[in-house]
Parts: structure tokens; sequence; C-alpha cells
């Protein structure tokens, strides 16, 4: 379905690679969609392989948003290649990213931290950039989403205050 169909009928299924996803979507459009998530609970993301079914599944998906998690480079093209009409959203593609030696101060299999949701900056450009594209999906909800995306932006600054208070004394380490 091309951006800005109407639906008639059931509401537009998006597609999101992990469950925080699901959550920054249904806040910016509640009931609007129905989200489904690609990584089962339970799954590694760095081992996930989607099964022919999840496949076939996100050929009703209006859009697919992907975050960075770690098994996306691998599947992203299929479902590319898969579903040509289905936009895809990289809702991190404005995420700085950090190397895991800096987030953790440990090696691992990925040169960069994948877990951009843990941040509260990082999720407020996720969550634009996740805005947008709903906007473009969904004109018709362009004024319900703008003002659910600055609730979201006032909810995320109030974390990050709430994590630097928190975390204030153990700058560096």
């Amino acid at each position: 379905m091309a951006a800005g169909a109407s639906f008639a009928g059931e509401p537009p299924h998006i597609a999101v690679s992990i469950l925080p996803q699901k959550g920054v979507v249904g806040r910016l459009v509640g009931d609007r969609v129905i989200i489904d998530v690609l990584l089962p609970p339970g799954a590694s993301p760095a081992t996930f392989e989607p099964t022919p079914r999840q496949m076939a599944h996100l050929t009703g998906a209006i859009a697919f948003i992907s975050i960075g998690a770690p098994f996306e480079p691998a599947v992203v093209p299929r479902i590319a290649e898969q579903n040509p009409d289905l936009v895809i959203v990289d809702s991190a593609s404005q995420v700085t990213k950090r190397r895991m030696s800096e987030a953790s101060g440990h090696h691992h299999h990925s040169a960069w931290d994948p877990h951009v949701w843990l941040d509260p900056i990082r999720m407020k450009t996720i969550t634009t950039t996740t805005a947008r594209a709903l906007q473009e999906l969904m004109p018709s909800s362009r004024d319900v989403i703008e003002e659910r995306l600055q609730k979201s932006i006032r909810l995320l600054d109030q974390q990050h205050e709430r994590v630097s208070e928190i975390l204030a004394g153990f700058e560096g380490r």
C-alpha cells in the first residue's frame, strides 16, 4: 500500500524489529494501527532468523521500522526484496552511534552499541524519525501524531533528567 493511502476496514499493520519500538509506535498512533514485532520474546537479536511465516506476514504491512538491531543487516534487504511496496524506515539513521567499548568497557561481536533504545536522548531522535514516517503514511493523523510526539519528547526529557541525577556521581566510570 502506498504512503498516504486510505485504509478501509481493519487498521493498517506496521512491523517493527524489537519490542521497545512497539511502545514508540503505540504512543504515537495508539490503536490506529496494528503493530507487529519481528523479534519474538526470548529470541536472540544476534542470531535471529525470521521464519517464512513471519516474512510472509510482512506482506500485509504498510511499513517496516528498523532500529539497528544486530539481525537487521541480513534481514532488511530480504524484507525489501520480497516486499517492494513496503516502506522501510531506519528509525536510528540520525542517531549518533557509540562504540561498544565506550558504552560498556567490553568488546562485543559488533563494533557499535545496538542498544540505542536505552538512552532517552537517542530515543528522542528515534521517536521523531518514527513520527515523521508515520505522518507521511497516515496524513489524516498528522496532528495527533505531532501532539503525541511532543508529549513523548517531554517524557524522554524527564527520564533523561532522572537518569542523569542518579548517575551524577559516576561520571567517567
